[in-house]
Order: C-alpha cells, then structure tokens, then sequence
C-alpha cells in the first residue's frame, strides 16, 4: 500500500467545506430532538403523522 502524505493546503480545504456543515449539525442539535428508547415502539410523534393521514 503506498502512503501519501496529505499537503497542507488539501487539508486546509477539506476543513473549509467540513466546517460550515459540522457547525451547521452543532446548531441544528441545539433543537428539539426527538428520540426514543431501544426496543420500543419508537416516536409518539410518528404515530401522529400516521393517524393524521388515516394510516395506522
């Protein structure tokens, strides 16, 4: 396997496309976030989209 050492300026760039989603992730997580436990029946608010719509 042959390794190439990365230049300075590809890693700078990598950084400057990474860096504006990962602080847009770190906003966004800030919100509500709906989660649920292992093994149950999942979101309460997803059962309500369901039932909305007349699915079940």
């Amino acid at each position: 396997m042959l390794y190439l050492p990365a230049r300075l300026d590809n890693v700078e760039l990598g950084w400057s496309v990474i860096t504006p989603i990962v602080n847009l992730w770190s906003a966004l997580l800030t919100r509500e976030f709906f989660n649920y436990a292992a093994g149950s029946w999942g979101l309460k608010h997803a059962d309500e989209l369901l039932w909305r719509d007349g699915w079940q």
